[in-house]
């Protein structure tokens, strides 16, 4: 039985403040049925107002709304999640919709890669190592089988910006 967005919401409890980008907010949590760590994005939904004014022949901006008022960048991202599984991409636990907001669940990760590059690689004498060959069953061919044909993704935070080939946004 599916849990209603009341239960959904009051079932995250918020242990600490992550980050903060121009369209989301990035919490530490502790899902009090499993009693593990995850990090909920809340991304902050936009105004009706705004995407009629984006309708109209505004300037649009970057990252414009929806419609419905949700940032069309975070449409890719959640439809993109829910489509990828592999043990190398954090994982979409849950996505729901609480008041003025949409929660993005994931998986929790201490650190991320701008910190690893800096334990690992700054330090070190020589060049930078550069990018690295594919591995089958790795993380790039799991977006090879799904058709994404571009990912550009932020260094610090969550947020991921995808284009995917037969789909239209």
């Amino acid at each position: 039985m599916a849990l209603d967005v009341k239960s959904r919401s009051k079932r995250y409890e918020k242990l600490d403040f992550l980050g903060e980008g121009q369209f989301a907010t990035v919490y530490k949590a502790r899902d009090k049925t499993t009693d593990t760590i995850v990090a909920i994005k809340k991304i902050k939904v936009g105004h009706r107002t705004e995407a009629k004014d984006v309708r109209l022949g505004a300037t649009r901006p970057r990252n414009h709304v929806s419609p419905t008022g949700i940032n069309r960048t975070a449409l890719r991202e959640i439809k993109l999640l829910q489509e990828l599984h592999h043990s190398n991409i954090i994982g979409l636990l849950d996505a729901f919709g609480h008041k003025s907001n949409i929660s993005l669940v994931f998986d929790f990760m201490e650190t991320d890669l701008e910190a690893l590059q800096m334990k690992y690689f700054s330090n070190r004498p020589g060049p930078t190592p550069g990018p690295q060959l594919p591995r089958p069953n790795g993380p790039a061919e799991a977006l090879r089988e799904k058709e994404i044909v571009g990912l550009k993704r932020k260094i610090e935070g969550l947020e991921t910006t995808v284009m995917k080939k037969k789909l239209i946004f």
